[in-house]
């Protein structure tokens, strides 16, 4: 009876011991589920505040109103400016502070019990302006047993125009394969490399609008700017990336001499293949890899999973931050279709003109050496006086002159305006426009010609301009293209040799090309200074495309005033 009474007493103590372990693991799941909840919470609350910025931006203010304190101003301005204010000394962060309403601001799934509360940091943590942080801390249960779990989100607003200008601009997709540099400087300092550091500038920017366009860097050209590509982003070359890299897609960097000196954030993976280097930081939602021995990332990593083929920690020099659905980076704007990329108005701009003056048919110049002018007068030609250009004056006081066709060869030269009378000419030209042979085109100091075009420019000899330099300040105080071509030509669908701007030859290149509709095929072996925009654009000759930053300025109609601009999320922890 005795051992039976041991026995019992033992089994009785073991079975508690073992109910009290239940109940300990019971209520550590129920603190950890609460805790997780009281985070995803947290995660709502920045969510919210985010779609309120960007109904904000669109003229909305409704949703962000519930969070803001009531002031006259509309609540995403007031944001918005006090951000800029931002200097890293505090000011802009005291500023933000008191915007948002205290107390708790309620929770995206509508539970019992939960809840979030967002704040602005009396002190901002991030140097730069237009950027600000948001505390949110989510709460999960009830009384005093109550989990309280904190996210940290960084965000920014983008320019209040928008500037479509930016630098190799595309809608459908961009390629490098040439070897020239690929930089930017301001005309309106001085020449390009005068003074010495108006070169080599990081303000281009190769970019793609269009869902699923893809940015390729297959040659040896150096790129000190941004890469930005709705889709993604192949690079196989041996050229750097002096700037950030952002991909709504993937990343693929599998050129052994590949280096990224900025961050590379992709709303897909990111892939190292190769012995190349990622000197700043790699943000992605989806993996990061790093697929060769030698890969290697200086800054940190934050990813759903990170691949190696060795130990991660010996290739990344920073952190390495796994977490469910990634970084959280933003998609860049996009549109689902080449026929909603931004046509720049081009049409409008060719119907504008074509309306207007007198047409003078095809002017084909060739033959034996001369300099034939074309200023408000009309047509100079030595060889040939009974030659005849209509030039009028258009509704914007240039001179017009409109053309069927312009071919240019031989040994001929053809010049707009001179030194002693320099004129702002528009050339209207309905079918093709082939520059080259022998001949040359001058622009004339002190002169600006704008190509208006519907058919397919070639340029094999290059235009020279006399001021050397893409843009300048107008008698009206106002900045203008010395040289633009603007094409309405749509060649999509057709063969290589339809292609609707050509530019090659060896002789440098000033200006401004806007052919939305066209692919722009950049070969020859001269630089070429100012901005491109096009459907699609290759780059594969030996010079060099130096973006001149003055063409940021001609920045297109500001978005909604309630708005001020585009709100963009940069990080969440």
């Amino acid at each position: 009876m005795v051992i039976v009474l041991v026995l019992m007493l033992s089994t009785a103590v073991l079975s508690l011991s073992a109910m009290q372990s239940s109940l300990l693991n019971e209520r550590l799941a129920g603190n950890f589920r609460e805790s997780v909840q009281a985070y995803n919470e947290a995660e709502a609350g920045i969510t919210d505040f985010y779609q309120a910025l960007v109904a904000s931006s669109d003229g909305d203010d409704a949703e962000l109103s519930r969070f803001i304190a009531s002031e006259a101003a509309p609540p995403g301005h007031r944001i918005r400016e006090a951000a800029r204010a931002n200097n890293g000394l505090g000011q802009g962060g005291a500023a933000l502070a008191g915007l948002i309403r205290p107390g708790p601001h309620g929770s995206a799934s509508k539970r019992e019990n939960a809840s979030y509360q967002l704040a602005f940091p009396a002190q901002q943590s991030v140097d730069a302006a237009g950027q600000f942080v948001v505390v949110s801390t989510g709460r999960f249960g009830s009384g005093d047993h109550q989990a309280e779990r904190e996210v940290i989100a960084i965000f920014e607003w983008t320019s209040e125009r928008r500037r479509p200008f930016g630098g190799l601009m595309s809608c459908e997709g961009v390629s490098v394969t040439g070897s020239g540099i690929i930089d930017s400087y301001d005309a309106g300092a001085g020449p390009y490399g005068t003074p010495a550091d108006n070169a080599r500038r990081s303000g281009v920017v190769v970019g793609t609008q269009t869902d699923g366009a893809q940015v390729q860097v297959t040659g040896a050209s150096p790129i000190y700017g941004d890469v930005r590509s709705t889709g993604t982003i192949e690079a196989t070359g041996s050229g750097s990336i002096h700037g950030n890299v952002l991909a709504n897609a993937d990343v693929n960097l599998r050129g052994g001499g590949v280096h990224v000196y900025g961050d590379v954030e992709s709303g897909g993976d990111v892939a190292v293949s190769s012995s190349g280097t990622v000197h700043g930081d790699i943000r992605a939602n989806g993996r990061a890899k790093l697929g060769n021995w030698s890969s290697r990332v200086n800054g940190s990593i934050v990813a759903e999973h990170v691949d190696s083929v060795r130990d991660p920690d010996d290739q990344v020099g920073g952190t390495i931050t796994r977490r469910e659905g990634g970084a959280g980076v933003s998609r860049l704007p996009s549109v689902a279709s080449s026929a909603e990329c931004d046509s720049l108005n081009v049409q409008e701009i060719y119907d504008g003109y074509r309306n207007q003056g007198v047409g003078s048919g095809a002017l084909q110049l060739g033959g034996q050496g001369r300099t034939v002018i074309l200023d408000d007068r009309g047509l100079s030609d030595p060889v040939n006086p009974e030659a005849e250009v209509f030039v009028s004056e258009s509704s914007d006081g240039l001179s017009l002159a409109r053309l069927d066709s312009l071919t240019l060869g031989g040994s001929a030269n053809l010049q707009i305006g001179s030194p002693e009378r320099p004129v702002d000419m528009v050339l209207v030209v309905d079918g093709p426009i082939s520059l080259g042979g022998g001949g040359s085109f001058r622009i004339a100091g002190g002169s600006t010609l704008r190509i208006v075009t519907s058919g397919q420019f070639d340029l094999g000899s290059g235009i020279s301009v006399g001021d050397r330099s893409p843009s300048k300040i107008d008698e009206n105080g106002d900045l203008v293209a010395v040289l633009s071509v603007v094409s309405t030509y749509d060649d999509q669908g057709r063969g290589g040799q339809h292609q609707g701007v050509r530019i090659r030859g060896a002789s440098d290149f000033y200006g401004q090309v806007i052919a939305p509709f066209s692919h722009v095929d950049i070969a020859g072996s001269g630089n070429l200074y100012g901005a491109l925009n096009g459907r699609t654009i290759s780059v594969s000759g030996s010079g060099g495309f130096h973006y001149d930053e003055s063409f940021g300025e001609l920045a297109l109609e500001p978005v909604q005033e309630a708005g001020g601009g585009r709100p963009r999320l940069v990080n969440i922890y």
